[in-house]
């Protein structure tokens, strides 16, 4: 054998035990914390309360805070991410009205605009962030973006009708 097991010293058997332990504990962190269905996959719900907890904690920092735009951008974002639109425009709008020279919060406020189908408003909340941040990595996309929002036809007018009166 290439090692004496004598000759080993205490601080090479303290190091393989911690790279040991170290091993076994990145196989099981996944797995801790998580509620699993019977096939091993995690649940949606799960994902979903957390979700709507994160909501309740910056709706409850906003009354708390108001004035930091910082929670009012996050809470946009996780109504964005969990389909809530009309809620996010509200939050991104109140978050440019605290903070109106924030690249971000008109970029993410475009976004949501478009999303909603606000096209117009969508455009001015662009063409903002690209009067801000005209040298971000993002701003050829924008302008893209812009301009694709400007060409889409507009949308169908609503009719009405009128009865002619006697």
């Amino acid at each position: 054998m290439f090692l004496d097991k004598r000759r080993i010293s205490a601080f090479v058997k303290i190091t393989a035990l911690v790279m040991a332990v170290a091993f076994i504990a990145t196989l099981a962190v996944p797995l801790i914390g998580t509620q699993f269905l019977g096939n091993g996959t995690p649940t949606q719900t799960s994902t979903v309360d957390q979700g709507q907890q994160e909501i309740q904690t910056l709706e409850g920092l906003t009354k708390t805070k108001p004035t930091d735009y910082r929670i009012w951008l996050s809470l946009g974002n996780k109504y964005i991410e969990f389909g809530m639109t009309d809620k996010a425009i509200g939050a991104y709008e109140k978050a440019k009205e605290l903070q109106p020279q924030q690249s971000e919060v008109l970029y993410r406020l475009g976004t949501a605009y478009s999303q909603a189908g606000r096209r117009a408003e969508a455009v001015t909340a662009f063409e903002g962030f690209l009067a801000l941040a005209p040298s971000s990595p993002l701003a050829p996309q924008v302008k893209a973006r812009v301009e694709s929002l400007k060409k889409a036809p507009a949308p169908p007018a609503a009719t009405t009708t009128t009865t002619a009166k006697p």
